[in-house]
C-alpha cells in the first residue's frame, strides 16, 4: 500500500515534467507563429513601401521631392496662367489706348468741307468769279473781276463777295486771313513773259508782307480747248503751261502751295475737254462745285500736312 503513493508521486511529477516540457514547446511555437506573422506583415509593409522610398531617394537626388514637383508645377502653372490671363487685359488696354489716340487723331484732322474758306481770300480773273458764282466757296471773301490780271489787280476797285468796293490793298489791310487762293495769268499772255512773271512775283510778295500768318495757294491757269489752242498765237496750251511753270517755281511748299486742278478737266492730251466748255475758254457752270470741292480737298491736304 505504501507503494502506491509512491508511484502515484512518481507518475505525477512524471506528468508534470512532461506536461511542463510540453506545453512550452508548444506556447513557445504559438508564441512563434505570432511573431512571424506579425514579422511578415511588418515586412509586407516594408517592401510596399519602399518602391515610394525609393522614388523619393530619386526625385531628392534629382533636386526636390514628388509632393515639391507637383507644388512647383502647379505654381508655376498658376503663375503661367495668371499671365496669360494679364497679358490679353494689357493688350486690350493697349489697342484701346492706341484706338482713342486713332479717334483724337483723326478728330483733330482737318475735315473736307466749306468751312475752310471761312478765314480765306479769293484773287482772281473770271475764273474766280465762276468759281464765287457756281461753286461753294462758304464764307470766303472774293477779289475778282472778268479780265483781271497781275498789272491790273493792285489799282482796280472791285465789288468784293462783301458787297462794297474795295482795293486789294484795303481788303488785305482790313483782316487777316488764315488762306489766300490766287489765280491769274491768262490774261496777261500778250504781255512779254518775263515781265508777266515779274510783276506775279512782285504781288505775291506784297500779299505775303500785309498777311505773314496766311497760307497762300498759287492756282494753276485753266487750259483752253484744243480748238482754241490751236487758233492762237497768244492764248496757247503752250504758252499757258510755260506760264504755269514759272508760277509753280513761286512755291515752298511750306506756306506757298501750287494747285493745278487741270487734270480734273483735261481731254488726256493737255487741252480743256470740250465736254466740260462751252466757250473753248471756262468750264461750265455746273462743274466749279466739281473745283470747289476739289480745292477743299487739296486744302485739308495740306493742313494735315499730307501735301
Amino acid at each position: 500500500m505504501k507503494r502506491y503513493p509512491y508511484i502515484i508521486c512518481l507518475f505525477c511529477s512524471l506528468v508534470l515534467v512532461l506536461g511542463f516540457k510540453g506545453i512550452k514547446p508548444f506556447f513557445h511555437n504559438e508564441v512563434g507563429t505570432e511573431a512571424f506573422l506579425e514579422t511578415e506583415e511588418t515586412s509586407g509593409q516594408a517592401e510596399a513601401a519602399l518602391p515610394k522610398e525609393e522614388e523619393s531617394a530619386a526625385l531628392e537626388a534629382g533636386g526636390g521631392t514628388a509632393a515639391n514637383d507637383e507644388g512647383s508645377t502647379d505654381e508655376e502653372m498658376a503663375g503661367e496662367s495668371e499671365s496669360a490671363e494679364e497679358m490679353p487685359e494689357e493688350t486690350s488696354a493697349g489697342e484701346e489706348g492706341s484706338m482713342e489716340e486713332t479717334l483724337e487723331d483723326e478728330e483733330a484732322k482737318t475735315a473736307v468741307s466749306p468751312e475752310l474758306f471761312a478765314d480765306a481770300l479769293f484773287i482772281g480773273d473770271s475764273r474766280t468769279v465762276g468759281l464765287m458764282e457756281y461753286g461753294n466757296l462758304g464764307d470766303a471773301l472774293v477779289f475778282a473781276n472778268t479780265g483781271m490780271n497781275v498789272f491790273e489787280v493792285g489799282k482796280a476797285q472791285v465789288k468784293t463777295s462783301a458787297g462794297k468796293k474795295q482795293t486789294l490793298d484795303e481788303v488785305l489791310s482790313e483782316q487777316q486771313f488764315g488762306k489766300i487762293y490766287i489765280m491769274l495769268g491768262l490774261n496777261e499772255l500778250g504781255y512779254p513773259p518775263q515781265s508777266i512773271v515779274k510783276k506775279y512775283r512782285s504781288v505775291l510778295e506784297e500779299i505775303k508782307e500785309k498777311q505773314p500768318s496766311a497760307l497762300i495757294f498759287l492756282q494753276a491757269n485753266l487750259h483752253v480747248s484744243a480748238k482754241r489752242s490751236a487758233s492762237s498765237d497768244i492764248y496757247n496750251n503752250g504758252k499757258i503751261d510755260q506760264l504755269n511753270h514759272e508760277i509753280e517755281a513761286m512755291t515752298d511748299n511750306s506756306r506757298v502751295f501750287y494747285l493745278d486742278i487741270n487734270p480734273m478737266f483735261d481731254d488726256g492730251a493737255g487741252n480743256l475737254d470740250a465736254s466740260y466748255t462751252a466757250d473753248d475758254a471756262h468750264v461750265l457752270g455746273k462743274y466749279y462745285d466739281d473745283w470747289t470741292g476739289w480745292l477743299m480737298e487739296q486744302t485739308a491736304a495740306v493742313l494735315n500736312g499730307f501735301f
